[in-house]
């Protein structure tokens, strides 16, 4: 991964960083129109958009939705993209 980026940017091989922790939080937002799911996944998404907007894919009460989320949204479909560094040393 790195070496593909070097190779587009030559320029910066010589301005190498080691960083030790890099946590970064990415945000996009994706927009799917006419898709079908199941009634269980609808119910899912009604539930957490009327509580708290969020989808807690480590909740066992959020399966269904978070494997049809999973399956059906790539980060190369999102908009706004936006990262925001966290922690950086």
């Amino acid at each position: 991964m790195l070496q593909n980026y070097l190779n587009k940017n030559k320029q910066l091989k010589e301005k190498i960083m080691k960083v030790e922790n890099l946590a970064v939080t990415v945000k996009y937002e994706v927009i799917l129109n006419d898709v079908e799911m199941p009634q269980e996944v609808y119910d899912e998404l009604i539930e957490a958009n009327e509580d708290s907007n969020a989808i807690d894919p480590t909740d066992p009460e959020c399966s269904n939705s978070t494997a049809w989320l999973q399956d059906n949204i790539e980060e190369e479909d999102g908009m706004n993209l936006e990262y925001e560094i966290d922690v950086i040393s």
